[in-house]
């Protein structure tokens, strides 16, 4: 089928570094055919990585106020939420579909980690 062979380019582009690529491809992937596994995976992992590495580069600059203050306090509530909103949220939705089709236990810890975010930043 089609969506095999632009999944089998998609791999290609993953493993030559080119992840938009690989993501664009995915994406289109999932237009024709929401239920496929390869594509939900990745694009669940994703958003999920690209996440933690904004997360980790929003926690270091936090750090570096030895005592923050609140406005610095709520910024970073502020920044979190937006990261959420823009990537934590969107990887969900996508390991959500997985576990529906595969119950994988790597989507299921991934989701735990998104839900232990969303109790701390009050999201229901």
């Amino acid at each position: 089928s089609n969506t095999s062979y632009m999944a089998s380019t998609a791999e290609m582009q993953v493993l030559m570094g080119r992840e938009s690529e690989a993501l664009s491809i995915y994406q289109k992937i999932l237009k024709l055919d929401p239920d496929n596994l390869n594509a939900n995976i990745y694009l669940g992992n994703y958003y999920f990585l690209t996440a933690e590495l904004k997360r980790e580069e929003l926690e270091n600059k936090f750090k570096k106020a030895s005592s923050p203050s609140r406005t610095e306090n709520a910024d970073y509530r502020k920044e979190m939420n937006v990261l959420y909103l823009t990537s934590y949220s969107r990887s969900k939705n996508y390991l959500q579909k997985v576990m529906t089709l595969f119950p994988s236990a790597e989507a299921k810890r991934t989701l735990e980690k998104i839900e232990r975010l969303e109790k701390f930043l009050n999201i229901k």
